[in-house]
């Protein structure tokens, strides 16, 4: 499959963002897409280059039914190309069960979006890398139960299928730690971790939970193992683990509102760390209630850290009311967020950058208006690459999900200074 790009500028003005109610003004492709960039109240400032590149699910999920598979669960550049997860692994819909999904990948010297091949799994997840290997943790394999699988791409580009984890009904991540790799899965008997020392060849697995365990965490050289939480009128089902001197131990004073703190958490739902970027002092990463079986609804932005006794210590990051974190991305000394500011039928969108070593000190980098909106992100060489998704909301007169027709698009945008010059409204 072969799709090309197209660029526009797109120009609009916004009062404050941060307060009260906001109109713009705003370029409308005859493709239905609209964008707009914000700005401060009554002075323009230059508008951000705007390039589509293009809707590689267009093909793959091309009937109205399949809109719900084309999100953009994430975004990777390796090797002078852009990776793109999709597909849905829920059994509930809409779109359920929705692979095997192509391995779809933006070529930046062609400029054209190439398949590499496909993943025998309802959704590509997340990539991640693995000792300089591209990696896809099978997030959902269309085979029995009684192995697991992850995908890795060779130096020659090839990918090559590994079905040798076992038990893996669902591997949520994959991480490279003390030269050893790690998987963190969903069994039909709970949370379990693979464990292997020759790159994935073979797997030694460990039960350790009642539930699945959905994503590592390595913070200050420590390797942590977190569960998906309970919330039970507050208190946790399962505590995260660390990998310490060969063996799994509770994380001390490490419960869900530990984790979590100062947040209202909805009694009776799931809850998870949806994102994580480590920073030079611990690590910042999003919280999440736990949507449509595997996918996440993020609620809250934290920076956490271990103490000098072990326990885990965590702080609220206070964001603008009514905007949501979506996703982070660290890059050598600097950690990206997105956030989303959700409307009906389009979200104002805002990236801000930190220092890894402060990662408390955020300067605004980029402001539109998109479609639906920005559910991941990635930063190439000051640029930034948005995934377009969507949710499926029902329709007040009958339950009929209604998904927006631009889920899957990918956008490159190039950021506004001016905007950039802004001092951030979050605070430590």
């Amino acid at each position: 499959m072969r799709l090309r790009s197209r660029r526009w500028h797109c120009c609009g003005l916004i009062p404050s963002i941060w307060l009260g109610a906001s109109v713009f003004a705003c370029l409308q492709l005859t493709s239905g897409l609209t964008v707009g960039v914000a700005s401060a109240q009554d002075r323009p400032v230059q508008s951000p280059q705007v390039e589509v590149l293009g809707r590689p699910w267009s093909q793959r999920f091309s009937r109205p039914d399949l809109i719900y598979a084309r999100n953009i669960w994430d975004l990777r550049w390796h090797q002078n190309r852009l990776y793109i997860g999709g597909g849905n692994s829920s059994n509930k819909g809409p779109a359920s069960n929705a692979g095997p999904v192509p391995l779809m990948a933006f070529d930046a010297a062609s400029k054209l979006w190439v398949q590499e091949g496909r993943v025998d799994d309802e959704q590509i997840d997340n990539f991640t890398l693995l000792d300089g290997d591209l990696v896809i943790p099978g997030h959902d394999p269309r085979q029995n139960w009684d192995w697991g699988n992850f995908y890795s791409r060779g130096e020659q580009g090839s990918w090559t299928k590994h079905r040798n984890i076992p038990a893996a009904v669902h591997t949520y991540d994959m991480v490279s730690h003390g030269h050893q790799w790690f998987a963190a899965l969903g069994t039909a008997k709970g949370g379990a971790i693979a464990m292997s020392g020759n790159r994935g060849a073979s797997w030694q697995t460990v039960h350790i939970t009642s539930t699945r365990v959905a994503r590592f965490m390595q913070v200050n050289g420590q390797l942590l193992a977190l569960p998906v939480w309970g919330a039970r009128s507050g208190h946790n089902r399962d505590t995260p683990l660390q990998w310490l001197n060969g063996v799994w131990l509770p994380v001390p004073r490490s419960g869900v509102r530990h984790w979590f703190p100062d947040t209202p958490l909805e009694s009776g739902r799931p809850l998870k760390v949806h994102a994580v970027a480590g920073v030079d002092a611990g690590a910042m990463y999003i919280g999440a209630y736990t949507h449509n079986d595997h996918q996440a609804q993020p609620f809250g932005l934290y920076f956490g850290r271990i103490d000098s006794k072990g326990n885990w210590l965590a702080q609220a990051m206070p964001l603008p009311v009514g905007w949501e974190p979506w996703d982070l991305v660290a890059h050598d000394h600097e950690l990206y967020l997105l956030l989303n500011f959700m409307g009906v039928d389009r979200s104002r969108v805002q990236i801000w950058r930190a220092p890894r070593d402060a990662p408390t000190r955020w300067k605004p980098q980029l402001s539109l208006t998109v479609p639906a909106f920005a559910r991941a992100f990635e930063v190439r060489d000051g640029v930034f690459y948005l995934g377009i998704g969507s949710e499926a909301q029902a329709q007040q007169d009958r339950q009929v999900p209604v998904l927006h027709p631009d889920t899957g698009l990918v956008l490159r945008v190039q950021p506004n200074q001016s905007f950039s010059a802004q001092s951030s409204p979050l605070k430590p």
